[in-house]
């Protein structure tokens, strides 16, 4: 055999072994990738709803969001998500979106009954300059919108 016909074969044994063990442990992952995932919308939801989340774990987490937030669409098909103390609504939270300089900024922002009173907010997603844009995703930002007037 020649030897560019060996390293031919080579390569193409190593490449769908390689092929054949990402697909595997992507397969194997899926369900631990979903379920983090919707624990991050959780997370960041909570977060925005002004609740300390230090420390919380996926179940504390859940916990919460089971017993104060419900989903719900606007006429739009948008998500809202519903705070509820006592049964009785008490403050809402809705995805936001913009561009920052290198990338779309995501997030959620919350807001008091009476529909004016910013409760908190929360930016989980984007692709900002470190130590720049990024740090909207800082307590430190976030913090400055709480009670601020729409």
């Amino acid at each position: 055999m020649r030897e560019e016909t060996r390293t031919i074969i080579f390569a193409t044994v190593v490449c769908i072994s390689c092929s054949l063990l990402l697909s595997g442990t992507a397969a194997v992952l899926k369900s631990r990738q979903d379920a983090n995932a919707a624990f991050d919308v959780q997370r960041n939801i909570v977060k925005a709803f002004g609740q300390d989340i230090a420390g919380a774990t996926p179940a504390s987490i859940g916990k919460i969001f089971d017993e104060h937030i419900s989903a719900e669409k606007t006429e739009d098909g948008l998500p809202i998500y519903v705070w509820k103390d006592g049964g009785k609504a008490t403050k809402y939270a809705f995805p936001v979106s913009g561009k920052g300089l290198w990338s779309t900024i995501y997030g959620y922002v919350a807001i008091a009954s009476d529909l004016q009173t910013v409760m908190g907010i929360s930016f989980y997603k984007q692709g900002e300059t470190p130590g720049l844009g990024a740090e909207v995703e800082k307590p430190w930002f976030q913090n400055q919108f709480k009670g601020k007037k729409l």
